[in-house]
């Protein structure tokens, strides 16, 4: 698992870049070194939707074992801080914007 490339440069994209992308409502991230315009693609968009979403199955299952509010409120921040804001800036994928490709002069 490797964060992606630029197409243009093959630059490596930051982690911080796309982690703050995915924050921003799939913001699209621009290459440091090209300028290229990159947008998330519809499959990442829909993995990342379906990540986000896949927490809610736990709210019955708590509810049905009856276990505290704080170890869900723990299970809940595990899940989306370590998991998803970790892991998730390596499994989306960007695709170049190429009427927004900037010509380097």
């Amino acid at each position: 698992m490797r964060l992606q490339k630029c197409g243009q440069c093959n630059k490596r994209f930051k982690w911080a870049q796309i982690s703050k992308s995915l924050l921003f409502s799939y913001k699209p991230i621009t290459c440091s070194h090209c300028g290229a315009d990159y947008k998330i693609t519809f499959s990442s968009r829909t993995i990342s939707a379906i990540l986000f979403t896949l927490i809610v199955l736990i709210v019955p299952f708590a509810r049905e074992q009856e276990l505290s509010i704080p170890f869900v409120i723990l299970v809940i921040f595990i899940y989306y801080v370590l998991l998803l804001s970790m892991i998730l800036p390596y499994i989306v994928k960007y695709e170049i914007q190429h009427s927004m490709i900037k010509s380097k002069r």
